[in-house]
């Protein structure tokens, strides 16, 4: 009897508890909620403008790698960032030197893109910007693609085993469980033979100033991937990513792209002003842009979607049974099946209070917690999700 009791109180202690939007909450959610379509992009944003007229960096997440709805909204913000803000430039989290490609030729690269944004949703999206003369890079130090090989092998006298060495070298070192004396010494000489690459580059053109870039960035990949071999560190092997992926913003930005301004598609992860546990690539940049820097996150109510490798994913249900707020039943009233909101809007408390949010990579403690107004300065919102339209042909 005492024992039914106690689970009894405990029960309803849980449900007094448990955080809910009220009536006064979802009067001030469909107030400051702006109604963003898949199509007629050009009418979506036009709420945006004050918060944006004087930013020339404007970071754009995503919840997961693979939703087709998010592509489509954030593709949109893109086309209007370029026709009415006079945004020229888009950086892609995607390798710095496989995305060099983009300035080859007519074809569009988007087999050099991370394999989940390999979809028609993103072919559209370059035609676009190649149509509009708009300029393209990778930040990412993570291989995406195959054509720096060909790059590489285009310089006279190297040996076009490079890039397959880098990659096995690679793959192995990621493995902390077993030793790798071996692969450390080959990659320490690997470095060698990519500076030597390094110093054949003739020229100070975009292409050869790119390519260089992507030498060093591949000497980078190979020195963390050493010290994680040696500290075993994940933590330290992630925070070293995003302080490259940084470094290589600021670089195109000083050295390639100076003076214009340039959009950064990338995940809510790396593109958040704020994290407790990780020290990301959005809070880096922050403090060299400070008030000229604008970042956006995506969050999905409901769905399927795929990981960054392409594995199909569901997102969970609404979780009712815990003392936070989770952010899926804010989304559930929201007035719209897609929408954006200002996170200095003061009215809605829930975005200065510590929220539940699952279904996305937060830091390597698995947390899933966040208080969105000290990550994003706008979010967007998605009541259903689906995966996206992948391209079987390499084009």
């Amino acid at each position: 009897m005492i024992k039914n009791v106690l689970i009894l109180c405990l029960l309803v202690f849980g449900i007094n508890n448990a955080q809910n939007l009220n009536s006064s909450d979802i009067r001030n959610l469909k107030k400051c909620s702006n109604e963003l379509k898949l199509k007629y992009w050009e009418k979506n944003w036009s709420k945006i403008n004050s918060q944006i007229k004087s930013k020339q960096l404007v970071l754009l997440g995503e919840c997961n790698h693979g939703s087709k709805e998010i592509f489509y909204l954030k593709n949109n913000l893109i086309k209007y960032l370029k026709e009415n803000h006079d945004f020229q430039v888009v950086l892609f989290e995607s390798g710095l030197a496989e995305m060099i490609s983009y300035y080859d030729n007519d074809k569009l690269p988007v087999s050099e893109l991370k394999t989940a944004w390999q979809s028609h949703e993103f072919k559209e999206l370059l035609s676009y910007v190649k149509k509009n003369d708009m300029e393209v890079a990778g930040f990412d130090i993570l291989v995406t693609g195959k054509s720096f090989k060909n790059r590489i092998d285009s310089i006279k006298g190297i040996n076009s085993d490079i890039e397959l060495e880098f990659k096995t070298i690679t793959t192995a070192l990621q493995n902390i469980k077993k030793d790798n004396s071996e692969n450390i010494k080959k990659a320490l000489a690997l470095i060698g033979v990519y500076f030597s690459i390094k110093e054949r580059i003739q020229g100070h053109t975009k292409i050869s100033k790119l390519t260089q870039r992507g030498i060093e960035n591949r000497v980078s990949a190979l020195k963390s991937l050493i010290k994680y071999q040696k500290d075993k560190d994940f933590k330290g092997k992630i925070n070293r990513r995003d302080s490259l992926m940084a470094s290589n913003i600021n670089w195109l930005m000083k050295y390639i792209y100076a003076n214009q301004k340039a959009i950064v598609y990338t995940h809510n992860i790396h593109d958040s002003k704020y994290n407790e546990n990780l020290q990301m690539m959005g809070e880096i940049l922050k403090l060299d842009w400070k008030q000229k820097m604008f970042s956006i996150g995506s969050f999905a109510q409901s769905g399927n979607y795929v990981d960054y490798t392409g594995k199909p994913k569901i997102i969970s249900p609404i979780k009712t049974d815990n003392k936070f707020l989770d952010l899926k039943e804010v989304i559930s009233n929201s007035p719209y099946e897609y929408s954006y909101l200002d996170t200095t809007n003061k009215s809605n408390n829930w975005m200065h209070k510590t929220i539940l949010i699952n279904d996305t990579f937060i830091d390597t403690k698995n947390s899933n917690f966040m208080l969105l107004s000290e990550n994003f300065d706008g979010l967007i919102f998605l009541k259903k999700v689906s995966p996206p339209n992948f391209i079987i042909d390499d084009f």
